[in-house]
């Protein structure tokens, strides 16, 4: 969602409190949240002025003194324990956080003379490498970043399936001639398009995007002429994502011979007159037999722009949506430090009620969450054909979409490969320690989704390996008895 239209909807809920925390946490929440409501303690926090940051950032020193250090080190502390929505979720998945600050903490304490912020920083992403949150970071001397991505390598290995068997029908090596069978685990099988009455299946794996090598390869194994044996093939990079720009345009419609095509290059709240526009533009799609719905490379927005446009084409859109808001002393601070002097209409309102609320928490420091939980699923008009097409660069609320697309049309087909992945931790806020001058990148919020995993984002039904996935699909469209993989 756009920063500012978040934010206006985060001031909001935390102006009016009692209409919106609850006592119980919800099911869905329950891996994220330990408790709903506590009492926490205030302590002023560097300002930060979160719309114009450029005017925060200053030179981080080489070294600091010990108290600075403790000073910062504590800090730190608060802010992860009372600013991080994803405390107590990492620290039930593998994030020692007390050994970590133990162990930073007796680094300072043993120290001889001044400390060095690299090493004071080093030592606070060592512990934290394992987690995966692509919103989370710290930028100092370095730039560390907790996203860790799950990216798709495949073979050029084509397979069709045959009763329980799986036949190569196309291999780029001698060494894996046609007709052999592949006899290793079914998760290495991605199905692809195929034919009418044939399934075919790519042949690869999942691989972590900082433990690819430079020429990756794995091995499978075969069997032909009843001798079965592993065979090491080289893999590449899903080729979906190196597919150039869709288009120019914020979006645009295309129409095929048996098809319309919609792009989606953006969803960013710039863009709000013509976004706008996309419902009207939905009406008028609703009678298409085969509607392409191209996320390609979309890095997001709003994803209410694209609720908006499926409302059109469905008459309806559902949403599963998820949200947890964490509400606590330093998130309230960070909003009124803002300086709202150059600002108008809703947004200086929100703020400037968001001051007169400080008092209030600075007085009772409460960290408490307020939930929003939809479920909606209401059918729609709509009665032809919906495919959607994604790659590891559909990222933030063009994933949203995906969401809402699976939730509201009652024929679709998602195609591509996996998503970015940067979903699960939400509404990111920053934070400065005072003696460091290190900037913290924390979220505030909790969006999960069922069955979807941080790092691996939206799956599709059908994977792809083609630079030109649009190609590829509208090709099938048009002939998919006939069809033949751009691998054969």
């Amino acid at each position: 969602m756009n920063k500012i239209l978040s934010m206006i909807i985060f001031l909001c809920v935390i102006l009016f409190p009692s209409a919106v925390y609850a006592e119980e946490i919800p099911e869905i929440f329950n891996d994220y949240v330990k408790c709903a409501s506590e009492a926490t303690e205030y302590k002023t926090i560097t300002k930060f002025d979160l719309i114009n940051p450029q005017i925060n950032f200053e030179p981080v020193p080489d070294f600091i003194t010990k108290p600075e250090a403790l000073e910062d080190l504590e800090l730190f502390a608060y802010l992860w324990k009372n600013a991080y929505a994803g405390s107590f979720y990492w620290e039930k998945h593998g994030i020692d956080f007390a050994a970590l600050y133990k162990e930073t903490r007796r680094f300072i304490e043993n120290s001889s003379g001044e400390i060095e912020v690299l090493k004071f920083e080093r030592l606070i992403a060592d512990g934290l490498k394992e987690m995966r949150d692509g919103h989370f970071a710290i930028k100092g001397k370095e730039h560390f970043c907790a996203f860790k991505k799950f990216l798709v390598l495949f073979t050029d290995v084509l397979l069709e399936k045959d009763n329980q068997n799986y036949v190569v029908i196309a291999s780029p090596l001698d060494k894996i001639p046609l007709g052999s069978e592949y006899k290793g685990p079914k998760e290495n099988l991605f199905k692809t398009l195929s034919p009418e009455g044939k399934d075919h299946f790519l042949l690869g794996n999942f691989e972590r995007n900082d433990e690819i090598t430079a020429s990756p390869t794995s091995t499978f194994r075969f069997r032909h002429d009843k001798i079965e044996e592993d065979v090491k093939l080289p893999l590449h990079l899903c080729r979906v994502g190196e597919c150039g720009k869709q288009t120019e345009k914020v979006y645009e419609v295309k129409t095929g011979t048996n098809f319309i095509s919609m792009i989606f290059r953006t969803f960013d709240f710039k863009f709000d007159p013509e976004l706008k526009n996309l419902a009207e533009v939905g009406k008028s799609l609703r009678e298409t037999d085969a509607l392409i719905l191209n996320l390609l490379n979309n890095e997001g927005g709003d994803a209410e722009y694209f609720g908006s446009f499926t409302e059109g084409v469905n008459e309806i859109y559902n949403s599963r949506y998820y949200k947890a808001n964490l509400v606590s002393p330093p998130i309230v601070q960070a909003w009124a430090n803002i300086d709202y002097s150059n600002l108008s209409g809703n947004i200086k309102d929100a703020i400037v009620s968001m001051v007169e609320y400080l008092p209030v928490i600075k007085k009772k420091p409460m960290k408490e969450w307020n939930f929003d939980v939809e479920n909606e699923s209401k059918q729609g008009s709509f009665r032809g054909k919906a495919y959607m097409l994604i790659n590891r660069n559909t990222a933030s609320s063009g994933e949203d979409a995906v969401n809402i697309a699976r939730s509201s049309f009652e024929n679709i087909v998602v195609i591509g490969e996996n998503t970015l992945g940067i979903t699960t931790f939400a509404d990111q806020l920053q934070y400065k320690l005072k003696n460091s001058k290190i900037i913290l990148f924390l979220c505030s919020a909790i969006t999960p989704t069922p069955g979807l995993q941080e790092g691996y984002g939206q799956l599709p039904d059908i994977w792809l390996d083609s630079s030109n996935p649009d190609l590829e699909l509208e090709k099938w469209l048009s002939n998919p008895k006939g069809y033949r993989s751009f691998l054969k």
